[in-house]
């Protein structure tokens, strides 16, 4: 299945604050008016992410997901004591997420 969400030349911008679970970034791109997708594993062959937010933002691509995270990792991601990675094709989707609520930093 292809998201409709087209990420084809996105790459790791930087990355989350902590405090942040699935169920809270689902609800603040909501709250932003974002087309979104939530993907996960069963979306990707190489094991690499578990699940991954692509969404498109005020007509930028952003996506945020997690990568080769462990198994404490993983858990610690429900209660938002995980770091999610951001994507994008610029440093503007650190700078759109920031906008919306989801803190994040450069790489």
């Amino acid at each position: 299945m292809a998201t409709s969400i087209k990420t084809t030349g996105t790459c790791l911008q930087g990355y989350t604050d902590t405090g942040y679970t699935p169920e809270r970034i689902s609800d603040l791109l909501t709250a932003a008016g974002a087309k979104f997708e939530l993907l996960t594993s069963d979306h990707f062959f190489d094991g690499k992410v578990f699940m991954e937010f692509a969404a498109d933002i005020f007509g930028t691509v952003v996506t945020i997901y997690t990568y080769k995270a462990s198994t404490e990792e993983l858990t610690a991601m429900w209660d938002g004591g995980y770091e999610w990675h951001v994507g994008g094709r610029s440093e503007e989707a650190v700078n759109v997420l920031n906008f919306i609520g989801i803190d994040s930093r450069v790489a």
